[in-house]
């Protein structure tokens, strides 16, 4: 039994601080790694992923020596993005260059090749995109970070105010004024409100604010509330 809570003890000591390393490394890093992923990035990620979790069970290996690792990989892709900052041949190298898939609506072979793309994920991609025929697609590129970008052909575009030389009214931002029944109080006073006109209004529209799952309010003063309880049967349709 000592030998188990002596092993056990162990194995807590070098996750807490296995976990301790990683969090402070994700944060000296930053949100790089997440927000524009490369290749680089991913196999730096997935190693020190591997020896944190080495760092945590193998005791036979000290410790130090696994952090070590772990910060010198993170230091490698913080570098490199230093590097691909500063440099355009360092951001070709490593970060690489889109790639045209589609151009005047034909397929380019010989780039869906050099992609590792089959006619299948493009066609994929491209529904996800809403295009499900591709001769209503311009351009197709494949971004550095494997996401597919779509350009419509100039009579497939959408219609916007411009076109119609409309002048719309302009775009106003919508603050989260109660989350599960509870009031955002900062949120309130950032969009000019207070409690006060939060309750009247509620009461105007006959809500009681114990039954708002969400309620949203943009700069003209409009509330919006969504109620809990709902239910609906729609998913069975893609059963």
């Amino acid at each position: 039994m000592a030998e188990f809570w002596k092993i056990f003890g162990t194995i807590v000591i070098r996750t807490m601080v296995s976990v301790v390393a990683l969090f402070i490394l994700a944060k000296l890093v930053g949100v790089r790694q997440i927000a524009q992923l490369t290749f680089f990035d991913y196999i730096c990620g997935i190693t020190i992923g591997s020896l944190a979790a080495v760092a945590a069970l193998d005791d036979e290996i000290p410790l130090w020596t696994t952090v070590l690792g772990m910060a010198l990989f993170s230091l490698s892709s913080y570098l490199a993005s230093l590097w691909t900052d500063k440099s355009i041949l360092a951001r070709r190298l490593l970060t690489g260059t889109p790639m045209v898939l589609i151009e005047d609506g034909q397929l380019i072979e010989k780039a869906l090749a050099s992609s590792r793309t089959d006619v299948n994920d493009l066609l994929r991609e491209a529904r996800c995109a809403g295009f499900f025929n591709l001769s209503d697609i311009a351009y197709a590129i494949l971004e550095t970070n494997g996401k597919f970008s779509f350009l419509p052909r100039a009579d497939m575009k959408p219609v916007t105010p411009a076109d119609l030389q409309l002048c719309p009214a302009p775009s106003t931002l919508v603050g989260n004024i109660i989350i599960d029944g509870k009031i955002m109080q900062q949120n309130l006073k950032l969009m000019g409100r207070n409690q006060d006109w939060l309750h009247q209004e509620l009461a105007r529209q006959s809500i009681r604010l114990k039954d708002v799952l969400l309620a949203t309010l943009d700069e003209k003063g409009n509330l919006s509330a969504y109620l809990g309880g709902k239910t609906s049967n729609r998913s069975k349709i893609f059963d």
